[in-house]
């Protein structure tokens, strides 16, 4: 039975250069070689050389272990694993990008060479040996386990005479492809274990070489999820089995704002927000400074200014005439702070009258101050504001009726 995966619904966030290439490179280095592997003597140099490039069992080449992953037996080899290669290249790289997708597969097929030809050099030997690229390309398959278990696969299937397409889950489709590996590698054992077949046919399969690298993939995936090292959007395995895929984003905003890693990063945003803010006063900037305090104070409810920058922000937005800011500055500080609640009720009056053209609204801003303990300073500028006040209300008395402030 034939089972080539060709496509999925995995969302892609990097567009698939290196898959593509990766397909090219094989294909191109196929077109020049497998012509030669048709045509050439077997002890000629052209052969020689092409053995060079493959998994050889009679020697250790750390180049090898490169070179085989990009080396094909014949056409249906070829294009068999670059259609694989292909619908998991493109879940793999459209999560992470070209660069790591290169390091990560060609990682994957480094790795399984170096065991292979050291299991065949001690097994096997002669001049035998391995190539292909479907040892990487189970690697890919491992990490799409963990990375994408329930986006869908598009695959071609051929069984003797029948053959059509079928659509499942990834977890799915690598998970019957590497349990056959696991079930045909036991049949060849018990084989070996009987008689059947000598012991080394059973170490050095093709099996074996998928196994290796779909349990390579199977680590990386793991290792990259853990160390929060790639994106799966809460579909990777772990999240799945938590039911993390399932949260709303205001669920998920509400655990991470109750985890360590949130309060941390909020303690952080808040300190930030107060050096920007105390920055912003000191250069001058109170717009900027009071876009600060109204931004915070929506963000975090704990946030506070201390009372004598507040009252700088005040004083820099009456310097600069920015009046309808400062009545609303004004304001706020009435129902945050008392340190000096006469001070300001009195100079809100004074804003009120002398540029805002309300003096009815004036009088009721001082109206709360009285019988309040006053010093002899700040009685004398209330009965100062009050007069004022008084005498520019007598000469509008049809001002609308003033605000509880």
């Amino acid at each position: 039975m034939i089972i080539l995966p060709y496509a999925t619904d995995a969302p892609v966030y990097h567009w698939p250069y290196a898959t593509i290439g990766t397909i090219v490179a094989c294909s191109v280095l196929h077109l020049f070689t497998f012509p030669i592997m048709l045509t050439v003597e077997e002890k000629s140099a052209a052969a020689a050389a092409i053995k060079f490039l493959c998994l050889e069992f009679k020697s250790i080449n750390p180049l090898q272990w490169l070179t085989w992953n990009y080396m094909h037996i014949n056409p249906i080899h070829l294009v068999g694993n670059m259609v694989a290669l292909w619908a998991f290249g493109l879940i793999v790289e459209g999560k992470i990008g070209w660069w790591r997708f290169l390091l990560i597969y060609n990682a994957i097929g480094i790795f399984e060479g170096a065991i292979v030809q050291l299991v065949g050099n001690l097994f096997i030997g002669g001049d035998n040996g391995a190539l292909g690229a479907s040892g990487a390309i189970y690697g890919l398959m491992g990490i799409a386990l963990i990375w994408a278990p329930f986006n869908q696969m598009q695959v071609f299937w051929w069984l003797f005479r029948w053959f059509g397409t079928v659509e499942g889950s990834v977890i799915a489709i690598t998970g019957f492809l590497i349990g056959l590996q696991l079930t045909v590698q036991a049949i060849l054992f018990t084989h070996a274990s009987t008689g059947a077949l000598q012991s080394q046919e059973a170490i050095v399969t093709t099996e074996v070489l998928h196994l290796v690298g779909a349990f390579a993939g199977l680590f990386v995936g793991v290792a990259m999820v853990t160390l929060k090292s790639v994106d799966c959007e809460d579909y990777d395995v772990f999240s799945v089995i938590r039911g993390r895929h399932k949260m709303s984003q205001t669920e998920k905003a509400e655990e991470f704002a109750k985890s360590a890693e949130g309060q941390a990063l909020r303690a952080k945003q808040l300190e930030q927000a107060r050096d920007e803010y105390r920055q912003q006063v000191a250069a001058g900037q109170p717009l900027a400074a009071l876009a600060t305090h109204r931004r915070a104070k929506h963000q975090f409810p704990e946030w506070a200014v201390a009372e004598p920058d507040y009252v700088q922000l005040m004083a820099l937005l009456m310097k600069l005439h920015l009046y309808d800011q400062l009545i609303l500055a004004m304001l706020e500080y009435l129902k945050t702070y008392t340190e000096r609640t006469a001070a300001v009720r009195i100079a809100l009056a004074q804003v009120l009258t002398d540029h805002k053209q309300r003096p009815r609204q004036a009088l009721a801003v001082l109206a709360k101050l009285n019988g309040a303990p006053l010093d002899a300073a700040q009685q004398k500028a209330l009965e100062a504001a009050r007069a004022k006040a008084t005498a520019a209300f007598e000469q509008d008395p049809y001002e609308v009726a003033p605000e509880d402030w």
